[in-house]
C-alpha cells in the first residue's frame, strides 16, 4: 500500500506468490478532491499473472456541499441518491429517471427496484448486527442471499435483484470491494478505513474500524464507534427508541471545526480534550443561551479562568502562550497587554453553554488567530454554532 502526504491511501494492489515469485493480480489507484475526499478509484486486474492489465474498472464518486456522497458512476453508468440526511431514499440514473425507492423503518424494510420486471417490492432480512441477510420477492422467494464474516467481509454473495445495502445496511461499492461511511471509506478485507482518523482520542491506529470490535460497535458516520447493545437489562426495543430520540451530533462539522480550530491556532487538541470533547458532545444537547445567560455563562468563567489555564497547562503539558507586544483594537485603543494572557477560547462555545473545564479551552491569540480566525465569516465554527 502507498499512502499520499495526507495519509489517505494512494495505491494498493494484490498479489500471488507462486515457487518464491510475486506476481501483482490487481492493482488500485485512489485520486482526491481539494477536501481530501476519495473522488476516483481506478481498478486493473492483471489476469493469468501479465504485465499488462486485462480489464479496468472505474469508480467515480460526486459529494454535495456538505461532503456527503450524492452520486455514483461505476464504470461511466452514474446512480443519484436521494437522501434525507444519511439516509438514502431514493435512486436515480443520470436522466433523472427514478430506479429505485427505498421504504424506510429503523433500517430499510424493502425497496421497489424499477428496472425489475413487475416493479415489486423487494423485503429486507437482518441479523441481528443489522446486516442484510435476505432479500425477498412478495412471494417469499428468496432472491439474494448474503453472508458476512465479522469485519464485514462478504463471504456469500447471490444476487438475483441489485442491492448495495449489506453489512450494517451500509452501501457496498462492488468496484473496490468498500463500504461507504460518510467521512471515510473501509475495507473489511483488511479491517481498516483508508484514510486516518481526523480525531486524536480513540487509539493509537488512526485506521482501525470500530476499535477492533465490530461485533459491538458500529461506525456510521467514519469518525466514532457507538455501541449496537443494549445496556445489561435494558430491552432492545427501549435501547432503540433511546438511540432515535437523542440529539444528533453531526460530527461532520465536529471534525471540520476541530481541523480549522487547529490551523487557526497552531496549537493541537490532545487526546484527552478529544475524549472529552466526544463525551460532552454525546451527552448533552447544546443549544444557544440568551444575550443575558450568555453575559451570566462569561461571569461565571472569568472567576475561575486562571485556574483552568493552569490545569490546562498541567494536563497538556504545555505553556500558555502570552503576548509579547501591546495588541490594539479596531479603534486603536490598547486590548491586550504585555504578559496578558492569550484568549482563552471554549471549544464548545460559550454562547452554547460550553463546560468550564481545562479540556474546553485552549489559547487564541487576539484578534487574528480568534474573532478573525475561528469566528471569522462562514468559519465551521459559524457553522457549527450558529
Amino acid at each position: 500500500m502507498v499512502f499520499n502526504p495526507s495519509n489517505s491511501m494512494q495505491e494498493s494492489g494484490l498479489l500471488s506468490n507462486k515457487e518464491g515469485k510475486e506476481s501483482l493480480l490487481q492493482s488500485s489507484r485512489y485520486e482526491y478532491d481539494g477536501f481530501n475526499k476519495t473522488r476516483k478509484v481506478t481498478v486493473e486486474y492483471f489476469g493469468n499473472e501479465k504485465e499488462t492489465p486485462t480489464a479496468v474498472q472505474i469508480q467515480e464518486n460526486f459529494y454535495d456541499a456538505e461532503n456527503l456522497r450524492y452520486g455514483i458512476a461505476e464504470n461511466g453508468e452514474r446512480t443519484n441518491f436521494i437522501t434525507n440526511g444519511w439516509k438514502v431514499l431514493a435512486e436515480q440514473d443520470e436522466s433523472n429517471q427514478t430506479t429505485n425507492r427505498i421504504v424506510l423503518g429503523y433500517g430499510i424494510i424493502a425497496s421497489d427496484s424499477l428496472k425489475q420486471e413487475g416493479n415489486a417490492y423487494q423485503y429486507f432480512h437482518w441479523n441481528e448486527h443489522g446486516d442484510t441477510e435476505y432479500i425477498t420477492g412478495e412471494d417469499g422467494q428468496v432472491l439474494n442471499r448474503y453472508g458476512y464474516d465479522a469485519f464485514g467481509s462478504l463471504t456469500t454473495a447471490e444476487e438475483i435483484v441489485r442491492n448495495r445495502y449489506t453489512y450494517n445496511g451500509e452501501q457496498y461499492d462492488a468496484i473496490t470491494s468498500q463500504y461507504y461511511l460518510r467521512a471515510r471509506f473501509y475495507n473489511p478485507q483488511v479491517a481498516r478505513f483508508t484514510q486516518e482518523d481526523v480525531y486524536r482520542g480513540d487509539g493509537l491506529n488512526l485506521y482501525a474500524y470500530c476499535a477492533n470490535n465490530p461485533v459491538m460497535y458500529e461506525d456510521t458516520s467514519g469518525y466514532n464507534a457507538q455501541s449496537k447493545c443494549p445496556k445489561p437489562g435494558e430491552p432492545e426495543g427501549q435501547k432503540k427508541q433511546t438511540e432515535e430520540s437523542k440529539p444528533k451530533i453531526d460530527y461532520r462539522k465536529v471534525a471540520d471545526y476541530v481541523k480549522d480550530l487547529e490551523e487557526q491556532t497552531g496549537i493541537k487538541l490532545n487526546k484527552k480534550q478529544i475524549k472529552e470533547l466526544k463525551n460532552a458532545l454525546r451527552k448533552k444537547a447544546y443549544s444557544k443561551l440568551t444575550p443575558q445567560e450568555t453575559l451570566a455563562h462569561r461571569k461565571e468563567f472569568n472567576k475561575v479562568k486562571n485556574d483552568l489555564i493552569a490545569q490546562w497547562e498541567k494536563e497538556t503539558g504545555q505553556v500558555w502562550p502570552t503576548y509579547t507586544q501591546i495588541v490594539y483594537d479596531k479603534n486603536g485603543k490598547p486590548a491586550r497587554n504585555i504578559g496578558d494572557f492569550y484568549d482563552a477560547h471554549h471549544v464548545i462555545e460559550n454562547n452554547y453553554g460550553g463546560d468550564h473545564s481545562w479540556w474546553n479551552i485552549t489559547p487564541a491569540k487576539f484578534p487574528d488567530e480568534h474573532q478573525g480566525g475561528i469566528h471569522r465569516s462562514q468559519s465551521p465554527a459559524r457553522k457549527l454554532f450558529n
